[in-house]
């Protein structure tokens, strides 16, 4: 956006404090409601920035829920397409506004024009051979609990695949570049992996990542640039 300010200053977590839980959005500027209801900011409502980050990492397994508040993930692990959604409302309410001011001959429209999109990933873990599970069998139903687990967590929580595509199908539709930055990694990294070995392998990898894929960046720092 020409408004650089929406699209690196908010921040999503999932709140679990109602059933079903849904995602939430710490912001330093007016949503499209707001805006529509003429609110006037209410800085003693400001969150630290600490606090903002330990909710939204509050991983389930690894970290204790922050008040009402758990790992944004959980909703929304690549969130470019909410991220995309919330500037077009935006953009939206922005207009009905502006058709008001010019009316009152206040102001001229502004623009929420978005200009680029980048989405950095952490990592693309390679895809490993799944077997065929058998419903009519009830010891390889209660044998496979642990992958199915798995992969209602992977889907749950999916940040690559077609959630990427689809967020550059909708840039693509809007004439808008899309750049995706996003290693791949010869195996899977856990979370808490405290192993030096494989977290320099990761390291190495992201670095020969940088370097073959050096002139997309080149790019995408000169249009950042302009």
């Amino acid at each position: 956006m020409k408004k650089g300010y929406v699209i690196y200053r908010r921040n999503q977590v999932t709140n679990v404090e109602h059933y079903p839980p849904r995602a939430d959005f710490f912001r330093n500027y007016l949503n499209a409601k707001q805006l529509l209801d003429r609110t006037i900011v209410n800085h003693d409502q400001w969150e630290y920035l600490w606090k903002v980050a330990r909710a939204t990492s509050a991983a389930p397994t690894f970290f204790n829920q922050c008040e009402q508040y758990i790992d944004g993930g959980l909703v929304a692990n690549n969130p470019t397409l909410d991220l995309l959604t919330e500037i077009e409302s935006i953009k939206q309410a922005d207009k009905i506004i502006s058709v008001i001011i010019i009316i009152d001959n206040n102001s001229d429209e502004e623009n929420f024009d978005i200009d680029i999109v980048v989405s950095i990933g952490t990592g693309e873990m390679p895809s490993s051979p799944f077997e065929r599970l058998d419903i009519d069998s009830t010891w390889s139903m209660f044998s496979r609990i642990n992958d199915l687990f798995k992969i209602l967590k992977e889907q749950a929580a999916q940040s690559n695949g077609r959630v990427v595509e689809r967020a550059k199908a909708w840039c693509s539709m809007v004439n808008v570049p899309f750049f995706r930055i996003n290693p791949s990694l010869s195996e899977e990294i856990e979370l808490n992996e405290v192993d030096n070995v494989k977290l320099l392998q990761m390291l190495w990898e992201t670095v020969a990542y940088i370097h073959m894929n050096a002139d997309q960046i080149h790019q995408l720092s000169i249009r950042l640039l302009q």
